[in-house]
């Protein structure tokens, strides 16, 4: 395995933060602050303080500056709960054009790293979820699908979500309201694992969020699933976060 010198770990560091920031601006689609949560322990907490620090020294951004005290009083406060992780957060402001370019020279610096070295370099996520923003769908901060403006795809995934997580969903019991064209009647000659590959749900992705998978029958996990809850699906990780890298790449270009 090749080890990666403290230059190549810092920069994929930075790079990762930096795209945590623009994913989290595009998605809310705001020029003003935003409050982003950082789910960690307390050495991450630390390391996420001098990442910060290091692209406003850049002047990449401006955030609201969290001592040392206040940090090590929040972490005290949680240190015997059962959670192993605690949500701290910052107002962060992009400030350009330095950001974009400080995001545009990162994401050189990197190319080229496989996803195993990057994976070795971070933790592997705890949580898992399923975002939907402007008919996008995301998973984390992957775009894996950008579904037609219009179209029975998008409309039975919304369907789906709207179900309780784990529900047995069925072709037959499908909305079947009178007026307008029904979802049953819109998708009445496709494949459920059809509909979710061309949404962008395929392999240990698909794998990851829908329990049961059928032509005619499949079981939702929910929006949100937990590292642990794969593990014990038998979900391969590396091969899953592989997947959701190249599902980003493919749409992001």
């Amino acid at each position: 395995m090749k080890i990666l010198n403290a230059d190549q770990k810092r920069n994929i560091e930075i790079n990762n933060l930096l795209q945590k920031i623009k994913y989290n601006f595009i998605t809310k689609k705001t020029k003003t602050p935003i409050f982003i949560e950082f789910y960690v322990n307390g050495s991450m907490e630390h390391k996420t303080i001098l990442l910060l620090n290091t692209l406003k020294e850049m002047g990449g951004i401006d955030f609201n500056e969290r001592n040392w005290d206040e940090i090590n009083e929040t972490l005290e406060k949680n240190r015997n709960q059962t959670k192993k992780t605690i949500a701290e957060g910052y107002w962060v402001e992009p400030i350009e054009p330095k950001f974009s370019q400080l995001c545009k020279e990162y994401e050189k610096k990197i190319e080229g790293k496989s996803v195993k070295e990057i994976k070795n370099m971070h933790p592997v996520p705890n949580k898992y979820e399923v975002y939907v923003k402007d008919r996008e769908i995301w998973v984390n901060n992957y775009l894996i699908g950008k579904p037609h403006a219009t179209g029975s795809n998008f409309e039975f995934f919304d369907y789906i979500r709207s179900q309780e997580p784990h529900k047995k969903i069925e072709r037959r019991e499908l909305p079947s309201k009178l007026g307008d064209l029904s979802l049953k009647k819109q998708i009445e000659k496709k494949s459920f694992i059809k509909i979710l590959n061309g949404l962008g749900f395929k392999g240990e992705i698909l794998k990851a969020f829908f329990d049961k998978r059928g032509k005619d029958t499949i079981t939702y996990a929910g929006d949100k699933i937990s590292k642990e809850y794969l593990e014990k699906k038998g979900i391969k990780i590396n091969i899953l976060l592989k997947e959701l890298d190249l599902a980003n790449d493919k749409n992001t270009r």
